[in-house]
C-alpha cells in the first residue's frame, strides 16, 4: 500500500506530534509503500501504527496482513 508523505505527516499531527511530523517530512520520500522494506522501517522508526493510519484514510479498513 502507498501513502503520500503529506498524509503520513498529516497522520503523525493528527497524534499530536509535531516533532515527529517535522522529521518525517524531511526523511520520507514522496510516495512511502509499505510494502518496500526501508520504507516499512521508516514509518517503524516514526512509531507509526500502519492499521491506523490507513483506518484513517481507508474509511476504518485496516492493512490487511498488518
Amino acid at each position: 500500500m502507498q501513502f503520500d508523505k503529506s498524509q503520513i505527516v498529516d497522520f503523525l499531527n493528527s497524534q499530536g506530534d509535531q516533532t515527529k511530523a517535522q522529521q518525517a517530512d524531511r526523511d520520507l520520500p514522496g510516495k512511502v509503500d509499505t510494502n518496500n522494506p526501508d520504507h516499512k522501517s521508516m514509518l517503524d522508526r516514526f512509531g507509526i501504527d500502519l492499521n491506523a493510519m490507513a483506518g484513517k484514510f481507508l474509511g476504518g479498513k485496516g492493512i490487511p496482513g498488518f
